[in-house]
């Protein structure tokens, strides 16, 4: 994993250097991949599997703005959470990041009035200010010794999934609430289970980071961005 990364991380710079040697426009997601391809193959002497990585590399990695759709067309709001708090007991709290998502939903919801699907830690943040018959926790799952089962990303989109029902989302549009880096992962995520999703058009998404987080990964963007790329490229 690290090896592809580090990979990915100097071919760029390479291919970036000669671009801007050679002409001032923007680079492309092609000429990328195809930098990356044309790198990896150096040292695999293997065309298919490089380009294959190459793409692979490029998605995980090098993408970060998911595709956005006007709110008005949306039929349901799922708000992912990120971070949290830990207070002085050791009790886990929503937390400033999980705050300002709800802040966000609120602000959507009053334009829309459209069912929403947030994690507990949103939805707690949410309150009353979004009728209790639209507001609708995702929770994590509880074993029988009483052990909390952390709450994945891809965790979160089965249950949302399974609480509107696969009928009900077969034309459904879905506005996607998620911390600003992680809002790519959590539309693809959607995306692969079933969800026809999108992140909010005009609208930005929270991206001002606690360093406080009870979640070390969640602290700051380069130590969350790295995390988020080892993710991503392990997911098929």
């Amino acid at each position: 994993m690290k090896l592809l990364l580090a990979t990915a991380t100097i071919s760029l710079l390479a291919f970036t250097v000669s671009a801007v040697q050679k002409t001032t426009k923007a680079i492309t997601k092609q000429e990328v991949t195809a930098s990356i391809s044309q790198y990896l193959n150096q040292q695999l002497k293997d065309a298919n599997l490089s380009k294959k990585l190459a793409e692979k590399i490029v998605d995980s990695t090098l993408e970060w703005t998911p595709k956005t759709i006007d709110i008005s067309k949306g039929d349901y709001i799922l708000a992912y959470a990120f971070g949290n708090e830990i207070d002085h007991n050791g009790n886990k709290l929503p937390g400033k990041m999980n705050k300002a998502l709800a802040d966000l939903i609120v602000k959507i919801y009053n334009k829309i009035h459209k069912p929403v699907y947030a994690q507990w830690e949103i939805a707690q943040c949410i309150g009353n200010r979004i009728p209790r018959n639209m507001l609708h926790p995702i929770y994590p799952q509880i074993t029988l010794e009483g052990e909390v089962i952390y709450l994945s990303t891809i965790g979160v989109a089965k249950d949302f999934a399974r609480q509107v029902g696969r009928n009900s989302l077969k034309n459904a549009k879905v506005i996607i609430i998620a911390f600003k880096d992680h809002a790519r992962r959590c539309v693809a995520t959607s995306i692969n289970n079933g969800i026809n999703a999108y992140a909010p058009a005009d609208y930005e998404l929270p991206e001002r980071y606690d360093s406080n987080s009870g979640q070390p990964w969640t602290r700051d963007k380069q130590t969350y961005m790295l995390q988020d790329m080892s993710v991503r490229l392990l997911q098929k």
